[in-house]
């Protein structure tokens, strides 16, 4: 029988600092319709706890651009069952099953729209499984998602550097990659434990 490991995801989450840090404390993290009001199509995730993975670097750059450099960053240990987690990042097979439902997403739309070509969004996408999974929780059996995006490089230092594999490779290795994980709300209590890292009390 295949064995079952949980992942341990260091997160960190950004938010603004407007309630003081006791209310940091107490109340963070935030579901990303609380923290800003975005309409539902523009999270890029669906809704849920969002988390910069692995490292502060990303979480002051949010925190900096998003909220005018008054924000908290909260530390949060994550742990999850890893058939769980849609890690669209480090893991092939379910960027294949991702780009599937995808592929399904759009012939649906299409047939509905009698043929018009439709491109659905990666919010729109995973917001129908999760719709689809409240009846029917094989559909999309997942607490959390991880995911990157392409648009971030860093100004005048290492982290946007594409750097070719050899002399002669046109392939590269792009650093630093941002990653997001968005831990669905029914899946809260996945984190173990929480500190706020910044500011420094």
């Amino acid at each position: 029988m295949l064995k079952v490991e949980n992942i341990q995801i260091k997160g960190f989450h950004t938010c603004k600092l407007d309630g003081g840090l006791d209310y940091v404390r107490q109340h963070a993290p935030f579901r990303s319709t609380e923290s800003g009001a975005k309409p539902l199509r523009w999270q890029w995730l669906s809704t849920g706890y969002y988390f910069w993975t692995d490292s502060t670097f990303f979480a002051h750059k949010w925190g900096n651009q998003s909220y005018n450099g008054h924000y908290a960053i909260l530390e949060c240990d994550i742990r999850i069952c890893g058939q769980r987690l849609l890690d669209l990042v480090g893991n092939t097979g379910q960027q294949m099953l991702f780009s599937e439902l995808m592929r399904l997403y759009q012939s649906k739309l299409e047939r509905a729209s009698e043929g018009r070509k439709s491109n659905p969004t990666v919010s729109t996408i995973i917001q129908h499984y999760r719709e689809q999974a409240l009846n029917n929780d094989g559909i999309f059996p997942f607490d959390a998602i991880k995911a990157q995006d392409t648009a971030y490089k860093a100004e005048g230092s290492f982290e946007d550097k594409e750097i070719k594999f050899t002399p002669v490779s046109r392939e590269k290795m792009f650093l630093v990659t941002r990653q997001q994980l968005c831990l669905f709300e029914h899946a809260a209590g996945n984190i173990v434990d929480k500190d706020i890292v910044h500011p420094v009390a």
